[in-house]
């Protein structure tokens, strides 16, 4: 159906406008402008419009809501998006989606998605509610023409132009070149088309006074297609210097010595210029179209190797001839390399289908990042050519050649301003079009049966002629529509049965599970739909855990051997004959992104820097031999918010079982419910306080996992001990549990702790850099490391710009831990008091876009020893810090010197107004209360009593305004007019009380707690709900490692400087020499199922229990993820599901002294704002 009872005139249609992934975050179009909804409303009554929030879209939400649309409050008829929505968040009900779906080819990327429209795999159990509908805006076409009528293709076209010109000339520059076309504005950088024309007009100018140059001479622009985006690519290059050529003139155009370097050659290639039959016939269009498998591309012969710039602006469909197919790079790249000039090595694949007509183009990319190279061995060949085309040597040679390929798949949304303007002009249409049929006595749109109708349906299908409805403009619109279907019913469209195929071959046969898709059958972990296979197993006959196995196509290897390098660049490998397994062995994990289609294999890898699943494997050849693989039982203690995805990582590693256990059956049942069809889990309810209700179970196991409090693991650890069982852990090794480890080692026990985020992920991935550094002669002169769990930037527009995807208390109380760390030769101790006012200002991430502050973590200097850094006094600096936005630290100060982190006294409040009173006078008078008699609010309001000093007495001028209206916004005090009445507790005359800088309106107030507690425990109480995400919000992790080196190692340390506590790093010669600045970071961001918080601690430590559990860690006694059989498999577990750490290195002199400004260290000139974002560039 399109929409529930949509036939019904007397209820409104509801169409509401979808956010947009928030993973893409250059996505900024909106499908429907303020204006026209304006219009839409004016015009229908019977219509409501609403939208959900998107602080990122073009146009602010307020404009919408000035136009009469409303906030998204309920489930919707339509659904109008821009890109795909999100698979978590198609739930099963009679809703129509209007997207660009990119299912309709068959992209196998995208068969997850198709198959939540399908019944066969995402209806619930006797669900009653009729189906999705989905349509997709790339079939919506001109019956009379069958071109497309609704798209961005235009845009696409002139957007592709600038940002392939700019990339081109970039990579020119990389190989010792630079052309005008540097000055190539990219699409997001210019506030309107018009001044993007006039800037490449300038471009076009200098060519023509100055020329390219000579080693690019002539400059040849390839450009393919006849539809909209060919013609938004011509509308931008008319603003060159061009000269129109045919294909024909191109064998004449580079080998003539006098060919002008004063203008740019553009040749729009014609289908009959490079395609013929398979007999070497002609082409002929009708024939084409009716048997495109009978025709073939010659474009790698005729076009390609003399192109400067290839455009791609033509689409393709499996079935039709690819114009580059992958075999043909090696004889393209000699061809043009025979030639000179730099050709062949540039193209912008503007219609961005996936190994489709350039099968070697095998991923979209983005804004920030929009570009890869592939690299290619070309075959042998002789007659070497200068770029003039003139032959210089005779001999054969070898070269390995390199394409760089631009495939932003969203170039529309670098100009989201003119290209939303566009699409709801020809969007709009469309939507009156239902609209006034749901409001028509008889529409013929009927959404009350399956398809549209059933007489309108069979009227579809007959000749125009005999149609009962004539073709107006609203049944043509309407008939549009029904073509633009792919799924409804619960069923592919007839168009696209066809489809079944992909699905099934990507998803296969699915059990029903609670209502829901099973994502994680769907999908691999590296979110790329493969087949199933038999498990792999490694050479003792243990079962490898998913992470390591290789992806379907791996079983049946083709000719061709993609590897990623760098988490970005691509190598394409030529065997002479078709390749063994082994010869698929890699640097780092692998997985399969190829087309069931295609006919090679495609196989990608993200991370040189960890092993691979064929090295990993290898590890394992020196475990103990079993004649089979036995079952292993893990006990998971504890259900909170980070057991899901260790749950999730646990079940999906044959062989393992699985018993949970807590105190909770509501989240033991919910965690185990999407596991249950597999057998292999159970729950308990235990009472972890009561040991006798739980030591059989660790009795019963091979591992136990414990997700407790961490003042809890000592007492499990010692049963683990007393039953030879292994433990696993997320926390910080504390003195009760260090104390354990001669007892752990004598009955053969392994203590693993620090296994998840921070401490966890942290650990591994330094030591792992570190270690490899060695391993080249590095010494290292500084170390940092930050890390932080946030709330996503467009999530942060709360007090403390913080939310809780974790303990409360744990936040609060470690704003009062003691810290000391290594800075610049000098050793810092602060007291926890004096903590949260010794942030560093500003912590520069790379790729991250915004400022953060940062916090010292405890005791940085015990990670000399444990990382192995410097001891003989030339580690220059050594901090560990916990990252917040700027304020977090500001805030929280004040917060505690109102009370409201006091651990030492009890409060029993009788409102939460009078909590704050309770805290600061339980601040102001310490020892008020004691025992059993907890401060209340008539203790302090007594005769007699002293007045409670008033909120500027506590805390500095510049943050009166800023607690104001967090306290207001929290319900501690009263907002506009609060403390009129003479309060010395809220009278502050704060300013700016009655606007709120916050986005939304605070949640409702908890209930208070009968009980006493510390204010500490009531605040973080408070905050647990006040700072909780809201729905369809997302919390942020963020990890970055910077270590600094020099080669071999550096000159003794001088005397510290007397005129500074921070002596400068000049004083010292390895200041002097070449330093080399290492970065290796995470930003990984929570999806709709589990939090990222939760992903980062759950993820590792199920992947170390798996681990353990397999006797693949020799260690006994008490540990840390510090040793290579930890700490390397977890990685390479972490690069599988997508948590893989980036990395990125740069060498120079001073780069030292640019961490301690970045970091605003004393002594040292911070980082002005222009600086600090440059800084991100430029020092990482």
């Amino acid at each position: 159906m399109l929409a529930r009872n949509l036939s019904k005139p007397g209820r409104n249609l509801v169409v509401c406008i979808r956010r947009e992934d928030p993973k893409r975050i250059w996505e900024r179009r909106a499908p429907l402008t303020p204006d026209d909804v304006a219009a839409l409303l004016a015009k229908h009554p019977n219509l409501s419009i609403e939208i959900q929030p998107c602080n990122k879209r073009v146009f602010p939400i307020e404009d919408y809501l000035h136009a009469g649309a409303t906030l998204a409050s309920r489930a919707p008829d339509i659904f109008l998006g821009i890109k795909e929505t999100p698979v978590p968040e198609l739930t099963w009900g009679p809703q129509t989606h209007l997207m660009f779906s990119h299912t309709h080819k068959g992209q196998p990327y995208n068969a997850p998605l198709l198959a939540r429209f399908l019944e066969q795999y995402s209806k619930p159990k006797h669900a009653s509610t009729p189906a999705p509908r989905l349509i997709d805006y790339e079939l919506l076409t001109d019956p009379s023409t069958g071109k497309r009528t609704v798209g961005f293709g235009w845009f696409a076209g002139v957007a592709g132009v600038l940002e392939s010109l700019s990339a081109m000339a970039h990579h020119h520059l990389e190989h010792g070149v630079a052309s005008p076309f540097l000055y190539t504005p990219r699409p997001h950088t210019v506030p309107s088309l018009d001044e993007a024309r006039k800037q490449l007009r300038n471009i076009g100018g200098l060519i023509r006074e100055y020329g390219v140059p000579e080693a690019l001479g002539p400059f040849i622009i390839g450009l393919t297609g006849r539809g909209n985006v060919s013609q938004g690519c011509l509308s931008m290059l008319e603003e060159l210097p061009l000269e129109h050529i045919r294909v024909k003139d191109l064998d004449a155009l580079v080998k003539d010595p006098n060919a002008s370097r004063h203008k740019v050659y553009l040749v729009h290639v014609q289908p009959e210029e490079y395609l013929i039959d398979v007999n070497g016939g002609s082409y002929n269009r009708d024939s084409y179209y009716a048997n495109p498998e009978s025709y073939k591309s010659v474009f790698h012969e005729r076009v390609a190797p003399y192109l400067t710039l290839l455009l791609n602006g033509t689409g393709w469909s499996p079935s039709y001839p690819r114009i580059l197919p992958t075999d043909t790079l090696p004889s393209v790249l000699s061809h043009a390399y025979s030639i000179g000039g730099l050709r062949a090595t540039n193209i912008g694949d503007i219609s961005c289908d996936i190994e489709g007509g350039i099968e070697f183009m095998e991923r979209a990319t983005t804004i920030s990042d929009p570009c890869f190279k592939v690299r290619v061995p070309t075959a042998k060949f002789a007659g070497d050519r200068s770029s003039t085309g003139s032959p210089s040597t005779t001999t054969a040679v070898s070269h390995k050649g390199e394409i760089q390929i631009m495939s932003v798949d969203i170039l529309p949304a670098s100009i989201p301003l003119d290209a939303s303007k566009h699409f709801s002009s020809v969007l709009r249409p469309y939507i009156e079009a239902i609209v006034e049929d749901h409001s028509s006595t008889n529409p013929i749109f009927s959404l009350d049966s399956p398809v549209l109708g059933s007489a309108y349906s069979r009227a579809l299908d007959s000749p125009p002629s005999k149609r009962q409805h004539p073709e107006d403009t609203h049944t043509t619109l309407l008939n549009a529509l029904h073509r633009a279907t792919i799924a409804h019913s619960g069923r592919l469209a007839r168009p696209h049965k066809h489809l079944k195929d992909v699905v099934r071959a990507h998803c296969g046969p699915l059990p029903f599970r609670e209502g829901r898709l099973s994502l994680e059958s769907l999908l691999a972990p590296n979110g790329v739909a493969t087949k199933q296979s038999k498990p792999e197993r490694d050479a003792d006959g243990n079962v490898l855990p998913p992470y390591l196995q290789p992806s379907a196509e791996e079983y049946n290897p083709g000719v061709y051997n993609i590897v990623e390098k760098e988490a970005k660049d691509v190598e394409i490998q030529v065997p002479p004959s078709p390749p063994s397994s082994s010869s698929h062995t890699t640097a780092s994990s692998s997985r399969t992104t190829r087309s069931s289609s295609s006919s090679s294999s495609l196989r990608h890898s993200y991370s040189p820097s960890h092993t691979s699943s064929a090295s990993a494997q290898a590890r394992y050849k020196h475990t103990p031999r079993h004649s089979a693989a036995p079952t292993k039982r893990i006990l998971m203690l504890g259900s909170g918010m980070v057991a899901g995805p260790a749950v999730d990582t646990i079940m999906d590693t044959p062989g393992m079982e699985l018993v949970v256990a807590s105190n909770s059956l509501h989240e033991l049942q919910t965690l185990t419910a999407p596991h249950s069809v597999s057998g292999r889990v159970k729950y308990r309810v235990v009472d972890i306080s009561k040991r006798e209700t739980y030591k059989h179970l660790v009795a019963e196991s091979d591992v136990v996992v414990s997700l407790l409090p961490a003042p809890m693991h000592p007492q499990i650890a010692k049963t683990c001990i007393e039953y030879g069982k292994h433990l696993v852990t997320a926390s910080y090794i504390s003195p009760e549990m260090a104390a354990l480890d001669e007892a752990a080692k004598s009955s053969s026990t392994l203590l693993l702790n620090e296994i998840g985020l921070d401490p966890g992920i942290d650990h591994c991935s330094a030591l792992d850099l570190l270690c490899r550094l060695k391993a080249t002669n590095q010494h290292v002169v500084s170390f940092t490391s930050f890390c932080g769990g946030l709330p996503a930037y467009e999530d942060s527009r709360v007090p403390l710009r913080y939310k809780f995807s974790w303990r409360p208390q744990g936040v609060l109380t470690a704003a009062g831990n003691d810290a000391k760390y290594l800075v610049n030769g000098q050793t810092r101790e602060i007291p926890g008091s004096s903590l949260l006012s010794s942030k560093f200002p500003k912590v520069p991430v790379p790729g991250f876009p915004h400022i953060l502050e940062g916090l010292p973590n405890r005791d940085s200097l015990k990670y000399a020893s444990i990382y192995g850094l410097p001891t003989d006094g030339s580690l220059k600096t050594l901090i560990r810090g916990t990252l917040r936005y700027p304020g977090f630290s500001d805030l929280m100060a004040s917060f505690r010197s109102l009370g409201l982190l006091n651990t030492s006294t009890k409060v029993l409040p009788d409102t939460w107004r009078s909590f704050l009173r309770l805290a600061m006078a339980a601040q102001h008078s310490p020892g008020s209360s004691n025992g059993d008699h907890p401060l209340t609010t008539a203790a302090i309001e007594g005769k007699g009593k002293r007045p409670l000093p008033s909120l500027q007495s506590r805390i500095p001028a510049n943050q009166i305004a800023e607690v104001w209206d967090a306290l207001s916004w929290f319900g501690l005090i009263e907002g506009a007019g609060a403390g009129a009445g003479g309060s010395s507790v809220v009278s502050s005359g704060s300013s700016n009380s009655t606007n709120s800088p916050y986005v939304h309106a605070p949640p409702a107030m908890p209930p208070l707690p009968a009980e006493p507690t510390t204010p500490l425990d009531l605040f973080a109480y408070l905050l647990s709900s006040k700072l909780a995400y809201r729905l369809g919000e997302r919390d942020m992790v963020v990890l970055s490692h910077e270590i600094i080196t020099v080669d071999g190692h550096p000159s003794p340390p001088s005397s510290p400087s007397t005129t500074s506590p921070y002596p400068s790093t000049s004083d010292h010669h390895a200041q002097d020499q070449i330093q080399t600045r290492h970065t290796s970071t995470l930003v990984t961001y929570g999806t709709s199922t589990h939090s990222a918080m939760a992903r980062t601690v759950g993820i590792p430590i199920g992947i170390a229990a798996i681990h353990v559990a397999q006797d693949h860690i020799p260690l006994r006694g008490v540990h840390g993820p510090t040793h290579p059989t930890v700490y390397r498999p977890v990685l390479d577990g972490l690069v599988r599901v997508g948590l893989g750490m980036q990395e990125s290195s740069i060498r120079g002199i001073g780069m030292h002294e640019s961490t301690l400004r970045g970091l605003g260290v004393a002594g040292h000139r911070p980082l002005v704002d222009r600086e600090f974002e440059r800084g991100l560039g430029e020092f990482f």
